[in-house]
């Protein structure tokens, strides 16, 4: 496989019950969410299983108001040779594969966000003080 770079987007992913959750129901999501940086140009999905609870994490379609350090990344596979047949076919219709990042890459939920998971633009001048 040839090398396939794109701009880095980031995205997210929340695992959000809401999209299936009945009236007065409890949420049958646990909220937990992984921020995604594309490392390569291609497709990647609508839905992936939470690695918290199992269920669907939904995408945020790239609209994501803060900027959090990535916890996962969609890459492009140097072989596919080895790859289940549906993964290999994915790949060859232009899908990204997702691994985790070293040392980042878990399921977060947003009660234990830091702030030094958070990224700091050094180029972009802070808000004004209100």
């Amino acid at each position: 496989m040839t090398e396939n770079r794109a701009p880095a987007r980031l995205n997210a992913y929340v695992c959000d019950g809401g999209h299936f959750r009945l009236p007065g129901l409890p949420r049958p999501a646990c909220d937990h969410f992984i921020i995604t940086i594309d490392c390569a140009e291609g497709v990647t999905p609508f839905m992936v299983k939470c690695g918290n609870c199992g269920r669907m994490a939904f995408s945020k379609m790239y609209r994501i108001a803060v900027a959090i350090a990535p916890t996962h990344e969609w890459y492009w596979p140097d072989e596919t040779a080895d790859l289940p047949e549906g993964t290999r076919e994915h790949v060859e219709r232009g899908g990204l594969l997702l691994r985790p990042i070293e040392g980042r890459g878990r399921w977060l939920h947003p009660d234990a966000l830091r702030l030094d998971q958070l990224i700091v633009d050094a180029c972009r001048p802070l808000p004004a003080a209100a």
